[in-house]
C-alpha cells in the first residue's frame, strides 16, 4: 500500500470496503478519516457473501479508524447502535454546477414541466421498475436515466414501453444534459431506499427539480418535508404524481424547498470546510 509507505499527515479514506486496510495504516502510524458511505451491507446487488464481506470490514473500520465521516444523521445514528461508535456529520454537496442545455429537453421532444423523471442505477434498491410503473399508471410522459452492468431491466422497460411516452436514455455522461432534465421536468422521482444523502438527490434540489421521494429515514432527513415522500404501490404513488404535476403552486413550492436546504446545508463550500476541518483535528491530535 503506497499510503502505509509513504505515511501522510492523515488519510481520508471513503467506503467501509477500505476497513480492511486500517489496521496496516495505524501500525505505520498514519491517522485515518473514513467516511462510511451507506450501509453496504444491505445493498441487494451484493451476494449474501459480498454483504457479510462488507459487514466485516464496517466492524473493522468501527474499531481501527480514527475519525469517522457520515453523510447523513441517520447514518451516524445506525452506526452509533450498531457498532458503538460515534461519527462527524458532514453530508454531500448539491450545488449546481452545469448549465442546463435546453437542446436536450427539445431533442427529446418533451414539454417543460410535462414529464416524470427517474435518474438511478438499475438496482433492487433504488426501486427503478416501482418508479416507472407509477408514472406510467399516471399516464405522464416519463425520461428513465440509469444503467447496470448486467441488469436485464433496461432491455425489460425497452420491450414494455416506447417513446414518446417512456424514453430510456441509458447513461448520461454530459452533466448539461442531466442537468437539463433535473430543471425541466415535472416530477423527479426518487426511490433509493439504501443510503445516506444521496448525491442524485441533492443535485436534483439544487437544479429546482420538485422531488417525490420514498419515505426512508434518509431521503426524510434531506428533504425535510413530509409532502414530498410517499410510501405505497404504483397506484398510491400515481396519484401523488398526478397532483405535483398538475398544481404549479405544488411544483413551485417543491423547487423552492429543494434550493434553500441545498443553499443552507447541502453545499459544497460547507463540505469543503468541514472535512478540512476534520483533516487538521485528527493531525493535531496526532
Amino acid at each position: 500500500m503506497r499510503t502505509a509507505r509513504t505515511r501522510p499527515d492523515v488519510a481520508l479514506i471513503m467506503n467501509v470496503a477500505n476497513g480492511f486496510f486500517l489496521p496496516v495504516l495505524k501500525l505505520r502510524g498514519v491517522p485515518t478519516v473514513l467516511n462510511v458511505d451507506g450501509i453496504e451491507w444491505e445493498r441487494e446487488k451484493w451476494t449474501p457473501i459480498g454483504q457479510r464481506v462488507f459487514y466485516t470490514a464496517a466492524k473493522m473500520t468501527a474499531k481501527w479508524a480514527d475519525r469517522l465521516i457520515s453523510d447523513s444523521e441517520a447514518i451516524r445514528c445506525r452506526w452509533q447502535f450498531e457498532f458503538g461508535r460515534d461519527s462527524t456529520f458532514i453530508p454531500y454537496g448539491g450545488d449546481p454546477e452545469a448549465v442546463p442545455s435546453n437542446t436536450y429537453i427539445e431533442e427529446l421532444r418533451l414539454d417543460v414541466g410535462g414529464f416524470a423523471l427517474i435518474v438511478a442505477r438499475f438496482a433492487p434498491e433504488n426501486n427503478v421498475k416501482r418508479m416507472l410503473d407509477a408514472a406510467v399508471t399516471a399516464d405522464v410522459p416519463v425520461v428513465v436515466v440509469g444503467s447496470a452492468v448486467g441488469s436485464s431491466l433496461e432491455a425489460e422497460i425497452r420491450a414494455r414501453h416506447d417513446p414518446p411516452r417512456v424514453h430510456v436514455v441509458g447513461h448520461i455522461s454530459d452533466q448539461r444534459e442531466l442537468a437539463a432534465l433535473w430543471s425541466a421536468c415535472g416530477v423527479y422521482l426518487h426511490g433509493h431506499s439504501v443510503g445516506g444523502t444521496n448525491p442524485a438527490l441533492v443535485q436534483a434540489m439544487g437544479l429546482g427539480a420538485p422531488v417525490l421521494a420514498l419515505d426512508t429515514p434518509f431521503n426524510r432527513e434531506v428533504l425535510n418535508s413530509s409532502e414530498q415522500l410517499f410510501e405505497g404501490d404504483a397506484s398510491e404513488i400515481a396519484f401523488r404524481i398526478k397532483t405535483v404535476m398538475t398544481s404549479l403552486e405544488t411544483r413551485t413550492r417543491f423547487r423552492s424547498n429543494g434550493r434553500s436546504r441545498v443553499a443552507a446545508i447541502y453545499n459544497w463550500s460547507n463540505v469543503c470546510a468541514s472535512y478540512e476541518a476534520s483533516l487538521v483535528d485528527v493531525v493535531a491530535q496526532r
